[in-house]
């Protein structure tokens, strides 16, 4: 199964910088984490070519969103996106029009490229905050919830605290698993989209710590990777 990349920006401003992934395998064929690893760079988003990488998803908001996903030309056009001098990435949404009846302009972005496993590194300077804003970088199969889908990064409004959740079928669960590395709180512990005493589609979810999301965060350098592997 491979994974596909998915970026998306929805009210406020977002500047990406580079958006790499890396892989590493051991001999028995499986990736590594181990500090004790070397990655070797297989596929690199900046600069003038960033955009190349991505598709720009036009379709309706699958969550029901007040959203006009646009195409490159449009986001273009519009000043939604942009390469500064200094080569960084700028992602926006319309920010000027004062009744936007049919969804607000932006721009949901998934990659050409897909990927059975590796480690997903995105470098940020500022992300969307505030009311009725829900900036993400999320990864996803290619038949949910069977295929998974990995919520990296993922925030509503105002908040302070991100939220990064896997979703799947039946029969993943973090159980019985240890949390001790982590350094949000586990939320819930099933990931299944179904499971029972959970909310629908709630999956297994982690809070992360305070100033981990909005303005904390876009006030510091961050810097957040994820290790993923499609199911």
């Amino acid at each position: 199964a491979t994974v596909a990349l998915l970026s998306s920006a929805c009210l406020a401003l977002a500047s990406a910088g580079n958006l790499m992934e890396r892989t590493n395998v051991t001999k028995s064929g499986h990736p590594s984490t181990s500090t004790s690893s070397s990655y070797s760079l297989n596929k690199e988003f900046s600069g003038e070519t960033f955009f190349d990488g991505f598709n720009f998803a036009t379709y309706s908001d699958p969550t029901h969103g007040a959203v006009d996903y646009v195409d490159y030309g449009t986001a273009e056009g519009s000043g939604l996106i942009n390469v500064t001098n200094e080569g960084q990435i700028y992602m926006g949404a319309d920010h000027t029009t004062t009744n936007a009846w049919d969804g607000r302009q932006s721009v949901r972005l998934e990659s050409k490229t897909t990927y059975s496993e590796g480690l997903f590194v995105i470098d940020l300077e500022h992300m969307p905050t505030g009311c009725a804003t829900w900036p993400a970088f999320w990864l996803v199969g290619p038949s949910w919830p069977s295929g998974g889908e990995i919520d990296i990064i993922e925030g509503v409004d105002d908040t302070s605290t991100v939220a990064s959740t896997l979703h799947t079928n039946d029969g993943c669960s973090m159980y019985g698993q240890s949390t001790e590395g982590f350094t949000g709180t586990m939320e819930t512990f099933d990931c299944n989209v179904d499971a029972a005493g959970q909310a629908d589609n709630e999956g297994c979810g982690i809070i992360g710590p305070d100033s981990s999301m909005g303005v904390p965060f876009n006030g510091e350098w961050a810097l957040c990777s994820v290790f993923g592997q499609a199911a």
